[in-house]
């Protein structure tokens, strides 16, 4: 019988162990799923891993609206003339016009940037900290009039108004701590480890209650 109690332990570590293993191999394999999915969609080889571009900096301007349809933003894009800028982010074809939220979400801006694939139904903002289109973990556009797909460029938000409508122009710092000057949104990593410490904690208390329980 003593031996099964133990035998029963030893099941119980092992469970706990891969239960707190198990979300980080997961996520591992989504992020390199997604990162061979942008390789495969046509990233140059000449940008950065992270869609830093210090060129883009000196393109910003603040507007007080974006494109709402293909011909405006034709048209802002051809005011704007990205593909002649020099830079070395990425291709010239690459290199394109931009209208953006900012990273604190209480303006608009437009620029020129490296064209970036965004996942998951979430909307990008321009991170002028990081110099980097990103996500913003906070926002999504699926749920709009024209909901955005699963999978879109950065430069044709314009077909998704709704990442628009939920910028606060009165709010000045609203989202101020939730992106980090090295371009990163540290919700991205606040999320990550709920998830990680949610599910350890978990294991851990079905761990306990299953030892008392076979002790008694």
């Amino acid at each position: 019988m003593k031996n099964t109690v133990n035998l029963h332990k030893k099941y119980i570590d092992l469970l706990g162990l891969t239960s707190c293993i198990y979300p980080a191999a997961v996520f591992t394999t989504v992020l390199f799923l997604i990162s061979s999915c942008g390789l495969a969609c046509g990233v140059d080889h000449h940008e950065n891993v992270y869609g830093i571009c210090k060129q883009s900096k000196f393109t910003i301007r603040e507007v007080s609206n974006c494109p709402r349809n293909h011909s405006e933003w034709t048209e802002r894009a051809q005011q704007l003339q990205c593909h002649k800028i020099q830079q070395t982010c990425t291709s010239r074809q690459r290199f394109a016009y931009h209208c953006l939220p900012n990273s604190y979400w209480n303006k608009t801006i437009e620029l020129c940037a490296p064209r970036k694939y965004i996942t998951f139904n979430y909307c990008p903002e321009y991170n002028e900290e990081g110099m980097r289109v990103q996500e913003n973990y906070a926002h999504r556009c699926s749920s709009g009039v024209i909901p955005c797909p699963i999978t879109y460029t950065s430069d044709k938000l314009y077909k998704y108004q709704q990442c628009y409508a939920d910028i606060k122009p009165s709010i000045q710092n609203l989202f101020k701590d939730q992106t980090t000057t090295n371009g990163f949104p540290s919700s991205a990593y606040g999320m990550k480890e709920m998830i990680s410490t949610t599910s350890c904690a978990l294991t851990i208390f079905v761990i306990i209650t299953i030892r008392a329980y076979i002790t008694n």
